[in-house]
Parts: C-alpha cells; sequence; structure tokens
C-alpha cells in the first residue's frame, strides 16, 4: 500500500519536481544520468526570511479513511397489506414507537368478521354436542352392542364435524390477517405514506419500521478499492453530528462489499434488503448510551487502516523523487545537500523514512 501511494503522490508532484530538477541541475547538483547516492556539490544558503525546514522525528505514522456514516437500526421492515383494498383504520403515525403484536392498520374487509363470528358461534355448539353425547352415554348405558356402535358413530361423526369447523375457521382468520398490519417488532415508524380511505394493492409498502432498540454504526466506502484496505478489528473515531466535538473510540466489526446481483435485489427492496455500496459496520462504542433520537443520525468516521510505529518520519510535502529514486533537502551547518532514502508507510501528511535520515535532522519544507 505504501509503494502505491508513493506512485500516487509522485504523479501529483511531476511538474513540480521538473521545475526544481531544473533548478538543481542548473547549480550542478543533479546530473543528466539521475541522483547520486553521495553528491558534493550543495546548494546556496537561502536566506533566513525564505528558509522553511522542518526536523526529522522519531514517532508513529497513520494511514486512516474518512468517510460518513450513519447510526442505523440492526432490524428493518416494509409493512404493507398482503391483501388489496380500502384502509379503514391506521393506528401509527410517523415517528411513533409501536409495539411488538400491536394492528397498524387494517384494510375493510366485508362480511368476513361476521363468518368468523359465525364459524365460532357453530363450533361452539358442535362442542356442546359432543359433551351431551359423552355425558348420555355415561347416565344411561347402551343396552345391547348394536346400540353402543351407534353412540360410538355418533360422537366419531360429531368429532369430524368440530375438526372441520376448526379448520375453516383457521382459514377464515388468516384470510382476514391479509386485511391487517400487524407489528413484527418493536420499532419506529418512519415514511409513512397513506391515510385513511387510501387504496392499496397487495404487499404495496406503506410505511419503514425500524427496531430503536438495536442499532449499528455504519460507515459508507467511497469505492471497492477503499473498502478492501479495511478490516475487522481496526481502530475508529466517531463524531456524531449530534454531540459535536465528542470523540469516542471504536474498532471494525465487518466490512461488507456487495456483488452487483446483491446490489440489485437491494435496489429493488428500497435499500432494505442489503447494501447497495461498500460499508462497514462499527462495533458500538464502549460505554456510549445512544437516546433514541439519535437513531437516523449521521457521524463522521475516521478508520485507522496502518500504521508504522517507532519509525523516522516527516511531512511528507519535503519528500521528492527523480528517475525512480527518493530524496529530501537536507539542511545542515548552512547549507542544503540533496540526500537520498528509503521510505516506509506513507501515512496522513506524514511519511516514514526507513533510512538515509536521522532523528532531529533538519530538511527543506
Amino acid at each position: 500500500m505504501a509503494s502505491r501511494s508513493r506512485l500516487i503522490r509522485r504523479t501529483m508532484t511531476a511538474v513540480a519536481c521538473v521545475a526544481s530538477t531544473l533548478v538543481v541541475a542548473a547549480c550542478g547538483l543533479l546530473p543528466a544520468q539521475g541522483v547520486t547516492s553521495h553528491p558534493k556539490s550543495t546548494l546556496p544558503v537561502p536566506t533566513s526570511q525564505h528558509l522553511a525546514t522542518v526536523h526529522v522525528h522519531l514517532g508513529t505514522v497513520l494511514a486512516t479513511v474518512q468517510s460518513a456514516g450513519q447510526v442505523m437500526p440492526q432490524q428493518f421492515a416494509l409493512v404493507g397489506f398482503h391483501a388489496g383494498g380500502q384502509i379503514k383504520t391506521l393506528n401509527m403515525r410517523n415517528g411513533q414507537i409501536v409495539r411488538r403484536g400491536a394492528v397498524l392498520a387494517t384494510l375493510h374487509t366485508g362480511t368476513l368478521p361476521f363468518q368468523i363470528g359465525q364459524q365460532k358461534l357453530n363450533i361452539a355448539q358442535e362442542q356442546m354436542q359432543i359433551a351431551d353425547l359423552r355425558q348420555s352415554a355415561q347416565l344411561s348405558p347402551p343396552v345391547s352392542p348394536a346400540q353402543a356402535a351407534q353412540r360410538s358413530l355418533q360422537l366419531k361423526r360429531a368429532q369430524l364435524q368440530l375438526q372441520q369447523m376448526q379448520i375453516t375457521l383457521r382459514r377464515l382468520q388468516i384470510q382476514l390477517q391479509r386485511f391487517e398490519i400487524i407489528a413484527p417488532f418493536t420499532g419506529r415508524v418512519t415514511h409513512l405514506n397513506v391515510h385513511i380511505g387510501s387504496t392499496v394493492g397487495p404487499f404495496e409498502p406503506i410505511a419503514h419500521l425500524s427496531d430503536v432498540a438495536a442499532v449499528q454504526f455504519v460507515v459508507h466506502l467511497p469505492n471497492p478499492t477503499v473498502a478492501q484496505e479495511v478490516a475487522p478489528g481496526q481502530v475508529v473515531k466517531l463524531s456524531l453530528a449530534s454531540a459535536p466535538g465528542r470523540g469516542l473510540y471504536t474498532t471494525v466489526n465487518s466490512v461488507q462489499i456487495p456483488t452487483s446481483q446483491a446490489v440489485a435485489i437491494a435496489k429493488a427492496n428500497q435499500g432494505l434488503g442489503g447494501a447497495t455500496a461498500p460499508q462497514a459496520t462499527l462495533n458500538p462504542p464502549s460505554g456510549f448510551k445512544l437516546k433514541r433520537s439519535e437513531v437516523g443520525s449521521a457521524f463522521t468516521a475516521r478508520i485507522t487502516v496502518a500504521q508504522a510505529p517507532g519509525v523516522l518520519y516527516l511531512p511528507s510535502t519535503a519528500i521528492h523523487a527523480f528517475n525512480g529514486l527518493d530524496y529530501v533537502n537536507l539542511y545542515a551547518k548552512g547549507q542544503v545537500v540533496q540526500r537520498p532514502v528509503q521510505l516506509g508507510l506513507e501515512g496522513d501528511g506524514y511519511t516514514a523514512v526507513t533510512a538515509g535520515l536521522h532523528d532531529g535532522q533538519k530538511v527543506l519544507q
């Protein structure tokens, strides 16, 4: 990753390097063949008011990825009817917290409730008839085998009739469920787009339901190339829009780079069937309690994708390149000398130097 970053930096500074090469070559520092490993020529010392130097330091170089994110519920649902019709009751509104099992809305059902009530009455009557047959058998025992067989047959027929009635009732109740929406879990209602009297079609979503009890921090990564640098366990600094100035630290839990097929499915489900772009899920910050009002809020995440501890480093702008070699303009004893260097990780504005310099030396910015 470091070599790839240096190639990008070299490309961006190519024009500046060519200009500086012409000036330095005019002073006799750069031969036409390339950079010498032990240059003997020196540049004239700039005046103090134009001299800008930086020190070589010993420390840690960090390479990070910064991207926007959002506090998202772990569980989503598109709610709608399994049947079409006109909305009769609407027991939810945008922003409302509804409980699991609550009836959120119903459609006009015609005679279906009456049919269910009538079937329940028929079942009750059949159950009473079965109880009478059993009581009669106990109070007046059969006087002959034929009478006993007849009573047994009557009881079995009644029991079979009861089972058929119960099946019919269950079928009617299932049919009724298609005319109502039951909350599958406790959550917040959003994107409600109907009202009482609206006509809806079968399986047409009329609202979103989000589980606010369990949330996740989702970072939207810009592209798959960046996503490949992010991995579980990496340290992340969070800055919540709802709590400016409050720095929170956590780690990456997982990284999702969806396939083209997964993207198509997610888009068809209005983004609720999965990710439509690369994203990283973070572990909740330790000891942080999220308010319900903060669900859906935005944040900025800075993910540390690489680090080089205990290395010499200096600003990346102080490093130059010529003919595939990296060098710095070392300032020592009033003179500027070109010094070849070997580089390590290029981080956020700073680059690790693995050979060619010592701690505390000065180089031109």
